[in-house]
């Protein structure tokens, strides 16, 4: 995004990335639904809570928390993704990406109306 006004922007920036990158990964599996040997990727989240613990700095996801995995029962050619789990983890997903969109928006408005630039 670029804007950097405060650890709480940065905290939403980065929501917004993870949630971006996360939803790029989900829509895969499901593109991939019929694909032999593939496994469902998603984010490693544990590298995400020990980040947090630290304020220092907030980042956004990258390559290296992607996790692969088979959920549920494998199908015979050896797929490994359920496509009801993946619809839910999208659906998931995108209303916590709408929530930090939201944030971020009434927090440029309040900016906006402390310098006077309008209504918040």
């Amino acid at each position: 995004m670029g804007l950097r006004f405060d650890d709480a922007t940065r905290a939403l920036e980065a929501s917004l990335d993870l949630r971006l990158q996360r939803q790029d990964l989900l829509t895969a599996n499901l593109v991939n639904a019929d694909t032999p040997n593939y496994q469902a990727a998603d984010l490693g989240f544990e590298g995400f809570l020990t980040a947090a613990e630290s304020p220092q700095e907030v980042t956004g996801a990258d390559a290296s928390n992607v996790l692969r995995k088979a959920e549920g029962a494998v199908t015979k050619d050896g797929n490994g993704v359920d496509l009801d789990t993946q619809v839910a983890k999208l659906a998931e997903n995108a209303t916590r990406y709408d929530t930090a969109l939201e944030l971020t928006r009434r927090k440029l408005a309040l900016m906006r109306y402390a310098v006077g630039m309008g209504q918040p």
